[in-house]
């Protein structure tokens, strides 16, 4: 029913249509062809986050465990619903919340959200590596528990990189880390 992705600017429209008044989230979904779910979202994250929330990138939020702690303790509390917590704290999803009280509950330890080196390994781009530093990477990953995104910080690759060394070499060893792109088949 609904089209696949509304703009930044289509999105503040439909928001403001219905603060406006005088129409409800149903009316708009079928005029917009959208879950009339999605407009009530909107409208929670604009009145939460302001006029420039549908302009912000959410999937590179870091949390901390101490933030994360005293969200879930606000919850716990009963401060208020999972929505009412995330429009408190500035979360932009009440799933968020309602994830880490169920990891809380399940005696789960509650983390940072991005550990040192994982922005990194979503950014960097890689870079040309000879067969023994492939070598010496796949030796340093494997040592350190597959510890990808450490690795990648330390060599300056890429994470999806380090991840296919090792999966290489597990499956045919140590000949299969050489570079043979561009090498006709015998």
């Amino acid at each position: 029913m609904s089209k696949n992705k509304f703009s930044p600017g289509e999105k503040t429209i439909i928001v403001k249509e219905y603060l406006a008044g005088g129409t409800s989230y149903v009316k708009l979904g079928r005029k917009y062809k959208v879950d009339e779910s999605s407009i009530r979202k909107w409208v929670n994250n604009y009145q939460a986050f302001g006029e420039g929330v549908f302009e912000m990138n959410c999937t590179n939020l870091n949390y901390s465990a101490k933030f994360k702690k005293k969200v879930v303790a606000a919850y716990l509390n009963g401060d208020g619903s999972y929505k009412d917590i995330a429009i408190r704290f500035k979360i932009h999803a009440a799933s968020t919340v309602l994830q880490w009280v169920k990891q809380y509950n399940n005696h789960m330890e509650l983390t940072d959200s991005r550990p040192k080196g994982v922005v990194d390994m979503v950014n960097n781009k890689g870079r040309k590596t000879t067969y023994e530093e492939r070598i010496a990477i796949v030796e340093y990953c494997i040592e350190h528990n597959n510890n990808y995104a450490e690795t990648a910080l330390k060599y300056e690759v890429s994470y999806q990189q380090v991840y296919s060394w090792i999966k290489k070499y597990q499956k045919k060893g140590i000949e299969a880390l050489q570079d043979r792109r561009g090498k006709s088949k015998s």
